[in-house]
């Protein structure tokens, strides 16, 4: 039994209050449990016979417990209810239900394009009474439909009037009267879709709040836009979802929690058959807070961008957010390269700084900030990070870390647009004399995309920017070949449409602020031969020559400059090919070049001459000369046949497997590809099967192919063999 049996009537009232005050604590992950303190208390109040005394106890402990409690909540002093976003404790308590009873609906049919942040918007969804500046309201009226949510009559004049008296476009504000619960438009607002027959929709979903009002609006919203609207049976919130527009979605691990009677696989199924996301990124909040939606803590900012937030080395939460950001940077992103991470500092606990909370609304980014030393900078990351973009801080006294601009406006999806998809040309490019640009181009308006109106943007070198004509091909896409490409350039571009509703489109977004950008590799010279050895067996084939074939494998025309070679001293060698050097080859041409030793030759012996080089430019190609007198005399001894190798390829020792018919001796050499002598051994061997090893595992040898011959005073054989690269 613990001390509150023992306790007066007016003891266990003050004691109710207090547990009251603690009760909020209880769903935390404190390093202690809320019943324990309360336990303390009721101790102390059974102990304690001097009220005033007794007060100053509480006073301490809960000065105590604060203290204990200050790295985790020092950052929002509202109580927990506000923090989770409820609209009272009583709300908070109250077991999670459909309130609506939500109808599952079919998804929508073919192919499902999930409307990025970042993309085409005709307006932004907010709700009166504000829980926004109005002077935010103000900046966005000036180019996009500012849409409020209102209960009545009554509360759309009090939002006319605030918006007359603060420079709001009212040209560009419309009004919804809608029963509302709340103003977080992010988290009940909906989500956009183009499906499989490029009609816009809306993805539904029961929202993770018993707010019924709220949970209505994405219905109110589709009626007023005249779209359809999908319900999916995902309990979410839109505060804790983004996309990039191309079949990647993210979210915390939240979406798991909320949905637990679901498996990870079929919450992914949803995801996919609802709004067409591919790949659905589930993290751990690096947060370590109360919300965990992930808009307080990253925003995709275009398909190759994500922001992911920052916190000191000595934040216990360092580690965690740096995974998150090393996360991101290890995916691929839509762009076929790893996401391009920024980052931004957020250092949250005593101070609120939730920069990455932030609406993107067409060419500008709307940031909230609090008056704190961290904001210049906050606003610096986003410049960085989008370039060309009108970056506004907006001052507010009641953003906070996990509640801010993003979480209170929902942005709407332009109906109409005019959509350009295109995997874009970046980093380093594989040389080609002329390169490609594709793209698929889509207007949703259905009004038709001007034919003479679409173009390929460019600069090389250089920063003025020239334009070329686009043309759709047969499959539908729109193509341009850009060629006259030699090597080492550097190209900047974008890619504009227009379409006859009156829309025009760029890809990347921004165009020409942050264009694409690709560098055109090097070209390289690549010269083939007919054979890799030009070999003479006899003195007469020596005097009268061999002829020998080059072939352009390169993607652009070559010239032949010259050929050089270091042979023998004693032996002079001379090559013709018909005409004068230099020789330009086109593409897949081939000259034929004759080699022939110049006499004297020997009647007898072995000789061999390092390579004969071809040049082209600064390149250089060897070809291997071997000359090996006395092939065609008579022998008997080695069998040729049964000469086998193994490993081969090898690393560190190859053996050489014969087989004689007479005893002698044998002789084992070993050229390198420039015919470089590096290996000579002989060895006395018996009649039948040997084997004779070389090892070369102390040598400092290069990876690839080598030539041997194997002599006895009867007979030879020759072969290549490949050496491996050490591990």
């Amino acid at each position: 039994m613990t001390a509150r049996g023992k306790l007066n009537k007016a003891q266990h009232k003050e004691l109710d209050e207090i547990s009251d005050e603690i009760a909020s604590f209880e769903e935390s992950n404190y390093p202690f449990q809320a019943e324990n303190l309360k336990e303390m208390i009721e101790l102390l109040m059974f102990t304690e016979k001097n009220k005033q005394m007794l007060r100053i106890q509480y006073i301490l402990i809960f000065f105590f417990f604060s203290c204990v409690i200050t790295n985790v909540f020092a950052q929002d002093e509202r109580p927990l209810w506000q923090k989770l976003r409820y609209l009272s404790e009583e709300e908070m308590r109250q077991p999670f239900g459909n309130e609506r009873q939500l109808t599952v609906t079919d998804p929508p049919s073919g192919f499902i394009k999930n409307v990025a942040e970042y993309e085409a918007m005709q307006g932004v969804l907010i709700r009166y009474p504000l829980g926004i500046p109005v002077d935010l309201v103000a900046e966005m009226s000036k180019d996009a439909e500012v849409i409020t949510l209102v209960a009545n009559t009554s509360q759309k004049n009090s939002a006319i009037n605030l918006f007359t008296q603060n420079g709001v476009n009212l040209d560009n504000c419309s009004f919804l009267e809608a029963p509302t619960n709340s103003h977080w438009t992010r988290d009940y607002g909906p989500w956009f879709i183009f499906d499989g027959d490029g009609k816009p929709g809306i993805v539904d979903f029961p929202y993770n709040r018993p707010r019924p009002a709220d949970d209505e609006i994405p219905i109110t919203v589709a009626t007023h836009l005249g779209i359809n609207i999908f319900n999916m049976d995902l309990i979410h919130t839109g505060g804790n979802y983004m996309c990039d527009g191309h079949g990647n979605g993210a979210s915390t691990d939240l979406i798991w929690e909320e949905n637990p009677g679901k498996t990870v696989e079929s919450v992914a199924r949803i995801m996919k058959d609802y709004l067409g996301i591919e790949t659905y990124h589930v993290l751990t909040d690096p947060l370590d807070d109360y919300i965990k939606h992930i808009d307080c803590w990253g925003k995709f900012l275009s398909p190759g961008k994500v922001l992911i937030g920052q916190v000191p080395t000595t934040d216990h939460r360092y580690q965690d957010f740096e995974n998150v950001a090393e996360y991101f940077g290890s995916k691929i992103s839509p762009y076929g390269i790893p996401f391009e991470v920024y980052r931004v500092f957020t250092p949250g606990l005593n101070q609120n700084t939730p920069y990455t909370n932030s609406l993107i609304l067409n060419d500008k980014v709307f940031v909230p900030i609090t008056g704190n030393q961290w904001d210049d900078e906050a606003l610096d990351a986003y410049e960085l990070a989008m370039p060309g973009y009108q970056v506004f801080g907006i001052l507010y006294n009641q953003w906070y870390n996990t509640d801010a601009l993003h979480c209170r406006t929902r942005e709407i999806a332009d109906l109409g647009m005019l959509y350009i998809d295109h995997k874009p040309l970046l980093g380093r490019q594989t040389f080609s004399p002329e390169t490609l640009f594709e793209a698929d181009i889509k207007a949703f308006s259905d009004k038709g995309i001007i034919q003479d109106s679409v173009f390929v943007h460019y600069s090389i070198n250089e920063p003025a920017f020239e334009r070329a004509l686009m043309t759709q091909n047969e499959d539908g896409k729109w193509i341009f070949s850009l060629p006259g490409f030699t090597g080492g350039e550097e190209v900047l571009y974008y890619i504009e449409a227009v379409d006859s509703s009156g829309r025009r489109a760029t890809h990347p977004f921004i165009g020409e602020a942050e264009p694409h950008r690709f560098i055109m590799d090097e070209w390289q010279v690549i010269l083939d031969f007919d054979r890799d050895t030009i070999e003479f067996n006899s003195a007469e084939q020596m005097l009268s020559g061999i002829e020998w074939t080059i072939i352009n494998q390169s993607v652009l025309p070559v010239t032949i400059d010259s050929f050089t070679y270091e042979p023998d001293p004693s032996i002079s060698f001379e090559l013709t090919c018909g005409e004068l050097l230099p020789v330009q080859l086109q593409t897949g041409d081939s000259l034929s070049v004759l080699l022939r030793f110049l006499p004297p030759v020997p009647a007898d012996g072995i000789h061999y001459f390092d390579s004969l080089y071809v040049h082209s430019g600064s390149s250089k190609f060897p070809v291997f000369v071997r000359a090996d007198f006395g092939l065609n005399t008579e022998h008997t001894g080695l069998d040729v046949f049964t000469v086998l190798t193994f490993p081969n390829p090898a690393s560190d020792q190859i053996n050489f497997r014969f087989e004689l018919s007479t005893a002698g001796l044998v002789e084992l050499q070993v050229f390198d590809i420039s015919g470089k002598l590096i290996h000579n051994h002989r060895e006395y061997f018996h009649t039948g099967q040997n084997l004779m090893y070389w090892s070369f595992k102390e040598r400092d040898l290069c990876a690839g192919p080598y030539h041997y011959v194997i002599r006895t005073d009867g007979n030879t054989s020759r072969g290549s063999i490949l050496i491996q690269g050490k591990e």
